[in-house]
């Protein structure tokens, strides 16, 4: 259990996110990248030819003890809140994720973390939050 010096759970519901992603890609996953913005309005969008629109991943990770969430990560290099993932551990939470998955939802080192329970403006506190919280819900956009 948590000491009452730091508030992890802040979360909001935003539980069926997953559920209405995977809902609008499935039986379209490739030709849905070629439609367009009208779905990626969410994400950082880059409609340069040859790109594909990269949705932002909801997740959570809960860590049992011994667990770690088994990423590593920097500030991001522009100034805006967040933190860009430099290394994800094999074997621990987030690997383990991206093995029961499929691709679309998959981390990528160089991801950029945009929310840890639901924290956005604040990168000091969703490095806390990551320390000191066994249960993180996180919104991840690939960089495409």
């Amino acid at each position: 259990a948590m000491g009452g010096t730091h508030s992890c759970c802040v979360s909001s519901p935003t539980v069926a996110y997953d559920e209405v992603v995977d809902a609008t890609l499935q039986g379209q996953q490739q030709d849905f990248f070629a439609e367009g913005p009208q779905q990626a309005s969410a994400g950082v969008v880059d409609h340069r030819p040859g790109k594909r629109v990269v949705l932002p991943i909801s997740l959570t990770l809960r860590k049992s003890p011994g667990d770690k969430f088994g990423f590593t990560n920097v500030s991001r290099a522009d100034g805006i809140p967040g933190l860009t993932i430099t290394r994800i551990t094999p074997g621990n939470l987030l690997a383990q994720y991206n093995a029961n998955v499929p691709e679309r939802r998959q981390v990528l080192p160089g991801a950029i973390v945009t929310s840890v329970n639901n924290c956005r403006d604040d990168t000091e506190k969703m490095r806390e939050f990551l320390v000191n919280c066994d249960e993180v819900q996180l919104e991840v956009q690939n960089v495409a």
